[in-house]
Parts: C-alpha cells; sequence; structure tokens
C-alpha cells in the first residue's frame, strides 16, 4: 500500500493548466509526479509533500476513416477500447483495462494483437507534450522527431515532461496486413 500525501493535487483540464503546473512546481523548486490512468501500482504517481498533476479524463475522438484515435492523457485503456469498437478498431495496449492509454502506450503497449501489428508503443503517430520548460511542443516522426523518438525513454525515466494528448493508428481486428511502420528502437 501506498501512504503519501502530495502537499498539491493541481486536477488540469487542458494543455495549459498543465503548463502552468509545471511552471508553478518549478518556480517553488517542487518535485513533480504525474498521474495518467491511475495504475500507479509502486507508487509513482504520489510525491509525499510535493505537487501531482492528475491528468485524469476520458476525452476520445474517432477518426474511423483514418483509422486515428486522438486521445487525452488520462484516458484509460477500457474507455477508449470501448469508443473505437463501435467503428471495429483496435490497437495494442496492456493487458488489463483501466491502465492509461499514455503510460500503456509509452510503456510498450503489450497487447494481445501485438503479434499482428506490434506494440502499442509502435501505433503512436504524434503527441503533444508540455516540457519541463512549460512549453507546448507537438512531435511525430516529422515534425520534433528527436522529442517525438525520445518521447518513451522521457517517460519512463522521469515525470518532469507530461502528454497531454497523443494520435495512434487503430486496426481492424481482421486486417490480414502487417505493421504499417516498423517496431521503434530506441
Amino acid at each position: 500500500m501506498i501512504n503519501e500525501y502530495p502537499a498539491v493535487i493541481a486536477r488540469v483540464i487542458g494543455t495549459s493548466d498543465v503548463a502552468r503546473a509545471i511552471t508553478f512546481a518549478r518556480d517553488n523548486d517542487l518535485e513533480l509526479a504525474i498521474r495518467g490512468g491511475a495504475h500507479h501500482q509502486e507508487g509513482s504517481a504520489i510525491v509525499e509533500g510535493e505537487l501531482v498533476i492528475d491528468l485524469e479524463g476520458n476525452t476520445v475522438r474517432v477518426d474511423a476513416e483514418k483509422q486515428v484515435a486522438h486521445v487525452q492523457p488520462g484516458t484509460r485503456a477500457e474507455d477508449v477500447l470501448a469508443e473505437t469498437q463501435q467503428y471495429g478498431l483496435a490497437t495494442p495496449t496492456g493487458s488489463a483495462g483501466e491502465v492509461g492509454i499514455p503510460g500503456s502506450t509509452l510503456g510498450g503497449g503489450i497487447g494481445w494483437i501485438r503479434r499482428k501489428h506490434g506494440l502499442g508503443i509502435d501505433a503512436l503517430r504524434s503527441g503533444e507534450i508540455v516540457t519541463p520548460d512549460g512549453e507546448l511542443r507537438a512531435a511525430s516522426p516529422d515534425h520534433n522527431e528527436d522529442l517525438f523518438w525520445a518521447t518513451p525513454a522521457v517517460a519512463s525515466v522521469t515525470s518532469a515532461s507530461s502528454p497531454t494528448s497523443s494520435s495512434t493508428r487503430w486496426y481492424r481486428p481482421s486486417e490480414s496486413s502487417t505493421r504499417t511502420t516498423p517496431p521503434r528502437t530506441c
């Protein structure tokens, strides 16, 4: 059981709230933790006497024609899959529904359809990230490429950067084609 209590919890609604919370933590010399989908068995989303940014939210926008979903950072896998199943789409996620999509994706997304479509991280197409300096940056394989390719490593090592939305490729489970992008190498 985790028995830690933050001094401040910032329940953010949008990107500007995330940027303000990160700037506040930096300006006040507070350690920072990010709470996404609430699947934090090791307690990484809580810091004793410091600041927690709570990204909880479940906004999902699906473009069925392009097979892309735009997902907010606190959205859980079960919420995303429920929304995308209406269109017959799925993507590699973890094996538990309560995991947050960003954490699952950036941590690999080792899901049930991985043999056919790769890991969740392979499906990531773009993201918006608030950096430690409080700036919003968009990243994709074609824009801010270094930030895009570094995002999984940064997310697994530190909670100083916060993804605020992402776009991921979704698949029809019956598709016979192979992956559309090669696996990431970090």
